[in-house]
């Protein structure tokens, strides 16, 4: 996976791709769909790799959608909580 992009923005891309693959009749099961993209996720930062640890033997995941979903709200997730290093401080009335 090209590191300069998003989990989104890849997915995306995926998705294009399983389209156009049926299309010109060469059909993707659900399975392989989601093996593929759990494959394509990047190992760095080591977060990634600990979810698609996760996902691998998920029983709950089974369709490319269902993946994307998961995938792009852990990316939400990890966006919000990577702050800056500045320390946010708040000064208190002393008595």
């Amino acid at each position: 996976m090209d590191s300069t992009r998003t989990i989104a923005e890849h997915l995306r891309t995926m998705s294009a791709m399983i389209r156009d693959l049926k299309v010109v009749g060469r059909e993707i099961s659900k399975e392989e769909q989601v093996l593929n993209v759990i494959r394509v996720v990047p190992s760095q930062p080591e977060h990634w790799k600990n979810v698609k640890l996760v996902m691998t033997p998920s029983e709950h995941m089974k369709t490319f959608a269902e993946i994307q979903s998961q995938l792009e709200m852990e990316e939400e997730r990890l966006n919000m909580f990577s702050y800056s290093n500045a320390a946010l401080v708040a000064k208190g009335n002393q008595p």
